[in-house]
């Protein structure tokens, strides 16, 4: 609780609270006539000025939420509740409440920032370093006192994935560091799979002989973290470094926790991204090599959709040609057409899939046989919502089956025309005898 002279900002009293919320005692703050205005957060304080002294030229009582730098160098969030005094109609006085919203304000920001980064990792165009990098800048923005660090752990050695602050000396003296219980404070934890904890690197022997290289770019303390995969292997790491030889308190020790939890989510969301487009490029090869495509048709928004595989099938170009079930049926045999329209008719009706083999006619009148399947997708009410299908191109077997037939028939009227005959061929099928 305090007061401040309308016109000056200068402090009329203070409570002692303010002690635990800036760091300051009351007696340095009401010695310094400019104490509140020189102590709001540099990126505030011309809005935050601003908004004051309109509010106090309409003498209206107002609450309004800033940063305010505290006397380590953090800042806290203090939301200001304040009475304007009049005396005569001038205002003379502000008096109110100045709450610490840190830890509410900090929470908003997380949620902002993960949804922001959980968005930007949906873009599979963009790479999961750029990915961990925005993170580790708005984290940083949250925590300006932390220095972050993300080391990929790969082949049981330590690489460089994101970090935006550190030295450039220890990235480079990282780079392919193996893992173990003695290296550092991230290859410790990535060896014992457990956080390390080392709030004095200067007297920890996981640092020897490195400890001057950190203690130059002003890091006394480092914390470190293993981000392990479903399979509870070890896949990264988490470090944070401090200018104060620190230990996490219990709100930051949650707060690690969270992060930990959320980067365990960011990186498996990209692995299961990479894994599904290796099985998907995979799929579209064997697709290719079988002459085996795959397609849909939304029955609510009648559009079809084809596999690159049912364009090349049919002898199109995908750019060209506006694949719908129309334009399907009008590619058909003219002898096809009206039993595949009452099979397609069929699988509505009945709901039930079905094998079918149809003739296709490309561009350049070429016929081709196809082996198709169709199967029917329904909601929870049991409405046809899609129908989903696959074809082959068995235009190869089919001339081979072909082929075989006239050769059993000319074998037929062979022996329908003897009487008595002994035959001996080989194993390429020719007459040897």
């Amino acid at each position: 609780m305090g007061g401040r002279y309308a016109q000056t900002f200068e402090g009329a009293f203070i409570s002692e609270h303010v002690k635990e919320v800036l760091g300051y005692s009351a007696e340095e703050w009401m010695a310094d006539p400019s104490f509140w205005q020189n102590h709001i957060h540099p990126d505030d304080r011309k809005l935050v000025l601003q908004y004051y002294i309109t509010q106090i030229k309409r003498s209206r009582d107002f609450t309004f939420d800033y940063r305010m730098v505290k006397a380590d160098g953090s800042y806290v969030w203090i939301k200001d509740i304040a009475s304007v005094v009049s005396e005569n109609g001038i205002p003379k006085m502000l008096r109110g409440f100045m709450v610490d919203i840190t830890n509410t304000k900090r929470l908003s920001e997380f949620e902002f920032l993960e949804k922001k980064i959980l968005e930007l990792n949906r873009v599979k165009e963009v790479h999961v370093q750029e990915v961990l990098s925005a993170y580790l800048v708005g984290l940083e923005a949250i925590f300006p006192k932390m220095k972050l660090a993300i080391l990929q752990v790969k082949n049981n050695r330590l690489y460089k994935w994101a970090a935006t602050a550190l030295p450039e000396n220890y990235l480079i003296a990282v780079e392919g560091m193996p893992i173990n219980k003695i290296v550092w404070s991230s290859g410790a934890c990535a060896f014992l799979k457990h956080h390390i904890i080392i709030p004095d690197i200067e007297n920890d022997p996981r640092w020897a002989n490195r400890w001057k290289m950190m203690l130059n770019a002003n890091i006394k303390a480092c914390w470190a973290y293993p981000i392990m995969n479903v399979e509870n292997e070890v896949t990264a790491t988490f470090g944070v470094y401090y200018a104060d030889a620190i230990a996490p308190n219990e709100e930051e020790s949650k707060m690690m926790e969270r992060i930990i939890a959320f980067l365990k989510v960011i990186l498996e969301n990209r692995r299961n991204l990479q894994v599904l487009q290796e099985t998907n490029k995979l799929m579209v090869q064997c697709q290719d090599l079988a002459q085996f495509g795959v397609w849909s048709w939304d029955l609510i928004n009648n559009t079809v959709s084809w596999s690159d595989t049912v364009y090349t099938i049919f002898g199109l170009n995908k750019k060209t040609f506006k694949a719908t079930f129309q334009a399907y049926l009008d590619l058909l045999h003219l002898d096809d057409t009206e039993r595949v329209s009452v099979i397609m008719g069929s699988v509505l009706s009945t709901k039930k899939a079905v094998k079918f083999e149809e003739r296709i006619v490309h561009p350049n009148a070429e016929v081709r046989h196809l082996m198709s399947s169709v199967k029917v997708i329904l909601d929870n009410t049991g409405l046809a919502i899609n129908l989903i299908g696959a074809c082959m191109d068995i235009t190869d077997s089919k001339i081979i089956q072909e082929k075989l037939l006239l050769s059993e028939s000319r074998l037929r009227s062979l022996v329908d025309a003897q009487t008595n005959y002994v035959i001996r061929i080989d194993f390429q099928g020719k007459f040897t005898y």
